[in-house]
Order: C-alpha cells, then structure tokens, then sequence
C-alpha cells in the first residue's frame, strides 16, 4: 500500500518490492502450487491464462496517486527527500514494550547514513547487476535523471507502459 511505502522511505528504503502485489492483480490467488499446476494459469499455462493486464496498469496508477497524495499531507516532494527522516515517525506507547523509540530515532547501533560518494558507488553496483533487461525496464525508465525533478510524480505526467517479450 502507500502507507508501507512511505513508511519504508521514512525508514531509509529506496526500493520496494511490489511483484507479489502484481501477481494478485493478474489474478494469482495464492494457492502455492505454481511450480505445479497454476490453476488461473498466470504462472505455469500461459495460454490458459485469462487475467487482464490492465489491472496490474490501474494499481500502478493508484498506488502513485495514493504515494503523491501522502507526500503532500506531509509536505515533501519526493520519496527521496522522505529518506531516513526518523522524526516523522512517533511511537504509540500502548504498542510499545521495550524502547522501540530508541532504536529508530536516535539510530543507536545503526551505521551512519552514506554520504554522496558512497550512495553514487551503491547505485553503480546495484545498476550493473540488472541481468532481466525486459523485466527491468520500467525500472529504468523511471531511474533517469530527467525523472527526479519536482513534478516525478506528476499526476499528468505520461508513462509508457508495454509488456515486451
């Protein structure tokens, strides 16, 4: 959801994992038999397979939106400028039974956050170990330099989306 997204930046992740969530919305329903037999066929038997792709497309969209509209309720433009900022976070005592709020506001025993250089060093590394050229490409697409300006998550920004083979 867009809540554990932003939680996630909050708690310094800069990438999220969605790919069960795109398996539901192409109509996976979880029986764990995929190496098997795939009964709605999304996995094993591709020609049986009878889920739309314009699911996957919508959840993507509203996932966005829903992103877009919990960064402006919090005031910041981007999930990148939503990184490691521990002071949004607050601990609801009732939850609490050890000193959680220890641990994630004053980053004790936590190494310090990467400076420039080490973060460009990551990214390079991590940039080089995409092997799936077509699975990666929205990846990509939304990795470009040109992307991360203010309106990244411009709600009339256009986006070509296509399934490549």
């Amino acid at each position: 959801t867009a809540e554990d997204i932003v939680k996630a930046a909050i708690c310094g992740a800069d990438q999220y994992e969605l790919g069960t969530t795109f398996m539901i919305t192409m109509g996976c329903v979880m029986q764990r038999t995929c190496n098997l037999s795939c009964q709605p066929g999304v996995t094993a038997e591709g020609h049986l397979f009878k889920g739309n792709q314009l699911n996957a497309e919508r959840y993507v969209v509203h996932l966005a939106a829903s992103v877009q509209d919990m960064l402006v309720s919090l005031g910041v433009k981007s999930l990148r400028e939503l990184r490691n900022r521990t002071d949004l976070l607050t601990v609801d005592p009732r939850g609490v039974r050890f000193d959680l709020q220890r641990a994630l506001l004053d980053r004790v025993g936590l190494p310090p956050p990467l400076d420039d250089l080490q973060l460009n060093a990551a990214k390079a590394i991590r940039g080089e170990m995409f092997t799936a050229p077509a699975e990666d490409t929205l990846v990509h697409e939304f990795s470009k330099p040109e992307q991360q300006t203010e309106d990244a998550f411009n709600p009339g920004r256009v986006v070509q989306l296509c399934t490549q083979d």
